[in-house]
C-alpha cells in the first residue's frame, strides 16, 4: 500500500483537477508523473474511469504480493511435511481472542491445510 494507494490518490487528484484521465509518464528520472491536461474533455470522472486508468498497475501490485507469499508458504508446507508444527500455529492455538477471530482463524487454517497453494494464492 505505500506505493498503490498513493499512486491511485495522484491519479483520482490529477483526473479530477483536470476533469480527465491525463498521459501517466512512467519515469525512473524525472518526479513528473502525468502529462498536460487534454483541452478536448467530452465526458465527466468517474469511479469507472480512474479503475480503468488504474487496473494495470493494481494487477500487478496483486500479483507481486501474491508472488512474494509463495517462499513462506513453501517453507512451512516443508515443514508440515516434515512432520513438524509452525511456531505460529502453537502461538495461534495458545492465544486467547475474541470468539468471531478464533474463528475466523481457524477458518483460514482449515482452508490453508485443505487448499494450501490456492488459498496463499488468493
Amino acid at each position: 500500500m505505500l506505493y498503490l494507494g498513493p499512486y491511485i490518490a495522484a491519479v483520482t487528484l490529477v483526473s479530477y483537477e483536470c476533469n480527465a484521465i491525463p498521459e501517466i509518464l512512467p519515469s525512473r528520472w524525472s518526479y513528473q508523473r502525468f502529462g498536460e491536461c487534454p483541452q478536448d474533455v467530452t465526458e465527466d470522472i468517474s469511479f469507472w474511469t480512474i479503475l480503468w486508468a488504474v487496473q494495470l498497475e493494481s494487477f500487478l501490485w496483486g500479483l507481486g504480493t501474491a508472488i512474494g507469499e509463495l517462499p513462506p508458504y513453501f517453507v512451512a508446507r516443508a515443514a508440515r511435511m516434515a512432520n513438524k508444527k509452525a511456531d505460529d500455529l502453537n502461538e495461534m492455538e495458545n492465544e486467547e481472542s475474541h470468539w468471531i477471530i478464533a474463528k475466523g482463524k481457524r477458518v483460514i487454517t482449515n482452508s490453508i491445510v485443505k487448499n494450501g497453494f490456492v488459498t496463499v494464492l488468493l
